[in-house]
């Protein structure tokens, strides 16, 4: 559907998020990552990779639920 998605690799387990902080769309996949969370290149709010909450702010980041199987990555819809 055209959105970007940011993938992680965190403590073992893959994350997916759109990859656009809803507060000045700064790309996510560019962010910091401890945890389970990513810091915003652009601002610097942490977003919960797990829930999608993003710090000091009101609308989340939409999350992917992820599948991996033989090493491929995929997206539920």
């Amino acid at each position: 559907d055209g959105e970007e998605i940011a993938i992680f690799r965190c403590d073992g387990a893959v994350r997916a998020v759109a990859n656009a902080c809803p507060h000045a769309q700064g790309p996510l996949a560019d962010g910091i990552v401890a945890g389970d969370t990513v810091t915003c290149p652009l601002h610097g709010r942490g977003v919960d990779l797990v829930t999608g909450e993003v710090s000091d702010w009101d609308t989340p980041v939409r999350v992917h639920a992820v599948i991996v199987e033989d090493g491929v990555i995929y997206l539920e819809r």
